[in-house]
């Protein structure tokens, strides 16, 4: 294990081309501290927590003293933004320090929040505020704790810059870590730039680095966008078993390598409800829960048009034509992981997993009818498998409209203890929501983090049976939390 000052940082993404990155220096937070810290995230940079201090972490993130080897810098990238084209987006508050190779051989690159203003920030200043960063802090960490492609997030630092929002807030700064930061947005600059000499460079940087196995394909980049729409639906399909909605799907949103990016106006199902828009800004409900697997290969056809300058229509088409089948079999296996419900992916039991498919939907409808807790309603349901009893479901649903769906499941299920094991450890004992992340907002802006550790500490182990003082964390929301949506003011 390592401490920040033995970190050696390389810097392989800005080597692409020129035209996708501009040196920037962060600019220093006044007398910034560590509100929140990650040790499951700082050991895939190899550090040791116990070797961690509050004072290292400013010194390395929130000061002009950067890691050995990082040479900041800020990309830029366009992308459809509620269906339409902006020329011109980019890293208006984040900085790539660089990347960092750990002992198992993974690259992380390391990113600021925050930092303050870059070439792309768009008469924004560059900085972000508590609300935002605690938000992204937990999501990030929460959907890895739900084994979800995500970025993660190192720390997160409060301080006493004043940040002009709505009102006067005190500025805040994430340490983001990815594989990759590369969206789709950063193709379609070079494309409609007409700087297509640069898209080749940045399509052979993805296959060296995340998919060598197209490497050798007649047509590498036809094969590279295969694999790109495969990963981004599965990646659909995990957001949409654990009831996550994003909330701004714009194709700068999306990453080149299947990670959940941008945590903004996002939120978490409380009631069970597919039309649920978690953004104010979202009027039209185009990025509603229900309508995200739609949506999300409508961003895989708009990265089409810019690959029609690397490979062919047919194969394009081709490729397009992978990403319903491909978010179907995720989504299935998932879901019937989470009901305890036998899956063979229609290899060897097409009516079984039929049938499986069948009383998932009938499953759904009446948590909608009913308006019942998504979370709540799957965990009652490993209750129930495990007692083969209504009973623990009856708090969710009236049990009259359940009996008989609930004798075909026990009968499909069959008794099998190794998919009630299954189940048990697909559906999560709580689940971030939003009202939960207000509460730890709402404290951190008192400089109270007690809240935030706790609920934090709740949430990397999901799954697990939660301790006296965490139980408050798993009740339903009150009225006035369900279902919160956020602004995408950060």
């Amino acid at each position: 294990m390592k401490t920040l000052d033995q970190i050696r940082l390389d810097t392989p993404f800005s080597r692409i081309s020129p035209l996708l990155t501009r040196p920037v220096q962060p600019q220093p937070l006044v007398n910034p501290h560590v509100a929140a810290f990650s040790a499951s995230a700082a050991s895939l940079l190899d550090l040791d927590p116990c070797e961690i201090t509050a004072a290292g972490l400013v010194k390395a993130f929130a000061t002009d003293q950067l890691l050995v080897g990082s040479e900041p810098v800020a990309t830029v990238y366009s992308g459809h933004q509620f269906g339409g084209y902006t020329p011109q987006l980019g890293d208006g508050r984040a900085l790539l320090l660089g990347e960092y190779e750990n002992r198992l051989g993974e690259r992380w690159e390391i990113q600021l929040k925050g930092s303050g203003k870059t070439p792309y920030s768009r008469h924004g200043d560059g900085r972000a505020v508590m609300r935002s960063t605690i938000r992204e802090y937990l999501a990030s960490e929460a959907m890895a704790a739900l084994n979800v492609p995500t970025t993660r997030a190192l720390c997160l630092f409060g301080s006493e810059t004043p940040v002009a929002r709505e009102s006067i807030e005190m500025g805040a700064l994430l340490v983001r870590l990815s594989p990759s930061h590369i969206r789709f947005g950063h193709f379609e600059y070079l494309y409609y730039t007409r700087q297509h000499e640069a898209l080749p460079l940045l399509a052979d940087f993805l296959i060296r680095r995340f998919y060598p196995q197209v490497a050798g394909d007649a047509d590498p980049y036809g094969a590279l966008f295969e694999q790109m729409v495969e990963r981004t639906a599965r990646l659909v399909a995990h957001w949409q078993v654990v009831g996550f909605a994003h909330g701004v799907l714009n194709t700068d949103n999306m990453s080149a390598i299947g990670v959940t990016l941008d945590y903004g106006p996002y939120g978490f199902l409380d009631q069970y409800h597919p039309g649920f828009i978690p953004n104010t800004s979202d009027t039209t409900g185009r990025y509603a829960f229900a309508a995200q697997p739609n949506v999300v290969l409508w961003n895989c056809v708009a990265l089409a048009q810019v690959f029609t300058a690397l490979t062919s229509r047919e194969r394009l088409e081709q490729a397009l034509s992978r990403y319903e089948p491909a978010f179907q079999r995720t989504y299935a296996e998932l879901m019937a992981a989470r009901c305890g419900l036998p899956f063979s992916n229609g290899v060897t039991e097409r009516t079984r997993d039929e049938q499986t498919a069948t009383l998932i939907r009938e499953l759904l409808a009446l948590m909608e009818q009913h308006k019942a807790d998504y979370t709540l309603t799957f965990r009652a349901l490993v209750d129930a498998a495990e007692q083969d009893s209504l009973e623990p479901l009856q708090a969710q649903l009236p049990a009259a409209e359940l009996a008989d769906w609930f004798q075909r499941y026990r009968a499909h299920q069959g008794g099998d203890a190794q998919l009630r094991a299954l189940m048990a450890r697909s559906n999560p004992r709580l689940q971030l929501r939003n009202y939960l992340a207000q509460l730890a907002i709402e404290a951190a802006e008192q400089s109270d983090y007690s809240v935030l550790d706790g609920l934090m500490g709740a949430l990397r182990t999901p799954m697990a049976v939660l301790s006296d003082n965490q139980q408050h964390f798993a009740a339903p929301p009150p009225q006035w939390g369900c279902n919160l949506n956020l602004s995408c003011s950060s």
